[in-house]
């Protein structure tokens, strides 16, 4: 027997027989929380590596000539990571214009880059992200 559960637009199907109440639960608190990076045993981070992160931005904002005119500025992005790696809630901390900040936050999920989930107490748990990037 199958039950279906909605948490945060994600569908979670469990077999009833595999779980404990607690277990459940457990799960079910998991997913809805947000940790900060401080408050995990190990943080999110992009699965090639912080380098690859950065080539992989510096490569997205060399070939957008829109953001020329903000050279020398940071962005302040921030995000979740969930338990799975995906990416949510990805918006710019603080605007520059409507039309820059869809640029950046577009090519930010466009990058492509995995990231690996954090984990508090060996249990996998989503975690918010606020993230500088030079432009």
């Amino acid at each position: 027997m199958k039950y279906k559960s909605f948490f945060d637009d994600t569908l979670f199907i469990a077999l009833i027989s595999n779980f404990k109440a607690s277990s459940w639960l457990r799960l079910n608190a998991s997913l809805i929380q947000i940790h900060d990076q401080e408050d995990v045993d190990l943080k999110a981070r992009p699965a090639k590596g912080d380098d690859f992160l950065r080539k992989s931005w510096d490569s997205f904002k060399f070939s957008n000539p829109e953001l020329y005119q903000y050279t020398g500025q940071k962005a302040v992005i921030t995000f979740i990571v969930n338990m799975d790696g995906g990416l949510s809630e990805i918006k710019l901390a603080e605007s520059f214009d409507t039309e820059t900040d869809k640029i950046i936050v577009k090519g930010f999920k466009k990058m492509g880059v995995k990231w690996l989930p954090a984990e508090k107490s060996k249990v996998l748990v989503r975690a918010g992200i606020s993230l500088t990037l030079d432009l």
